[in-house]
């Protein structure tokens, strides 16, 4: 965060955890910095500890014996950190080296979840084998660490090509301006069997006086049980206009994207100056990267 780039969160597992940092590193130096701070902290942690092990010996032996345990824990962590397994912080460390040779974000990002998937692997390997070896515990943890890790070095790479495919175009380029609208009042029966069934789409703007005034989605529906659709209006169940999650016709394709996936939504209504001008569905997206992909555009 002090180097501007935003963390969504960080998964937390047995020796350590993995951030999901929500933007790309400007420079190869940025990361080499932001990937060396985990690993000397956990380093400079054990000297501390150390040095609380050594001055206590011999004065107070539970706090010593706590001492070199912690100073312990933080050396294998520092050092288990710097594999070279992207995502981890060696990972990132060999990213920003093969950035900073190669000048080419991408091409760094595939070799280093390349060398990351081989590192997730020696761990599912080490993992299976401790099973073998009557390690039932310790081997199925090795094991679920390698699998996070090919999970993770692999989806990252994916993400930086999504990101690519999708870097320059804006939410009007993609975006659906028809839009199957429905009025407040009507059922949902109705709106199922005469709206949702014979289009196809999974979700409608309600409108009322050439106004927004929510949106209806198929997970609305879903939760209401089916004996009750036919009392059920779409302005019970809708999600108002207020609460609504929007985005606008100039945004970046990418930011668009990033907010359907933080909300938990699969589409967005495209606004401006309070008018609705379309909606933005994940599948609009996910044709639009295809079509790229197919092409090589």
């Amino acid at each position: 965060k002090a180097r501007g780039l935003p963390v969504r969160d960080i998964t937390l597992f047995i020796f350590g955890g993995v951030s999901q940092i929500g933007e790309e590193p400007e420079t190869a130096g940025t990361e080499f910095v932001m990937a060396l701070v985990g690993p000397l902290t956990s380093f400079a942690l054990g000297v501390i500890f150390g040095a609380v092990w050594f001055l206590s010996r011999g004065i107070n032996e539970p706090l010593a014996a706590l001492g070199q345990y912690l100073a312990l824990i933080n050396v294998i962590l520092g050092f288990f950190n710097m594999i070279p397994g992207f995502p981890l912080d060696g990972g990132r460390v060999l990213r920003s080296i093969l950035w900073q040779g190669t000048g080419n974000l991408t091409r760094a990002t595939r070799w280093a979840s390349l060398v990351g998937q081989a590192v997730a692997y020696l761990f599912i390997l080490w993992g299976i084998w401790q099973i073998f070896t009557g390690n039932w515990v310790g081997g199925l943890w090795i094991a679920f660490i390698g699998w996070f890790l090919d999970n993770a070095a692999s989806s990252s790479y994916r993400q930086l090509t999504v990101r690519n495919l999708l870097a320059g175009h804006t939410v009007s380029e993609v975006m659906s301006q028809e839009c199957p609208e429905v009025d407040a009042g009507l059922t949902l029966d109705r709106l199922v069997s005469e709206h949702m069934l014979r289009t196809g789409a999974r979700c409608f703007p309600v409108i009322e006086g050439g106004t927004l005034r929510g949106l209806l989605t198929l997970h609305n529906i879903k939760g209401v049980s089916q004996d009750r659709w036919a009392t059920t209006t779409v302005d019970q169940v809708m999600t108002r206009v207020e609460e609504l999650k929007r985005v606008g016709p100039d945004e970046e394709l990418w930011t668009a994207m990033q907010n359907m996936t933080e909300e938990g939504v699969n589409q967005l209504p495209v606004m401006d100056d309070g008018q609705l001008l379309g909606m933005l569905g994940r599948d609009n997206v996910l044709s639009f990267i295809r079509i790229k992909g197919e092409l090589g555009i």
